[in-house]
């Protein structure tokens, strides 16, 4: 099984977290993932790993299958995507975009989605001047 990658749906799950615990006894496994929605997985089933740098956990639903799909090959995504938008007097945000590329089309995607979950983001305080205020923060990826 040298240099494999393991994906487990429902791998917090009792008999999920036998497996992880089986492959990451394996020092030649590169990475597990656990993808599990948690709604009978739970965390205790795998916290003994929690240091363990090959090991990944998603809280997702399988029936997700656009995150399933999103999700599933993701072990070892890194890069940073740094993202531009602006903000108006209400927390909208407005122009965002990907000002430099992660170099991972599944980073940059997530970046985007990331902001537009978040949004409307919170005022800005009165002593920032302006209609929009511009921001560029760098994302970093280090997935493990």
């Amino acid at each position: 099984m040298s240099g494999k990658r393991f994906f487990i749906a429902g791998g917090a799950g009792f008999i999920g977290s036998h497996f992880t615990d089986r492959l990451l006894c394996d020092q030649s496994i590169e990475a597990v993932t656990l993808y599990d929605n948690f709604s009978s997985g739970r965390e205790w089933h795998y916290a003994h790993h929690e240091q363990d740098r090959r090991l990944r956990v998603i809280c997702g639903d399988v029936k997700d299958l656009a995150a399933l799909e999103r999700n599933k090959g993701t072990s070892n995504e890194r890069g940073i995507a740094t993202l531009a938008f602006s903000i108006d007097r209400r927390g909208g945000v407005h122009h965002a975009r990907i000002a430099r590329s992660s170099g991972s089309s599944l980073l940059d995607n997530e970046t985007m989605a990331m902001l537009e979950r978040a949004a409307p983001l919170p005022p800005p305080p009165p002593e920032i001047a302006g209609a929009e205020i511009p921001i560029e923060v760098p994302i970093r990826y280090n997935m493990r």
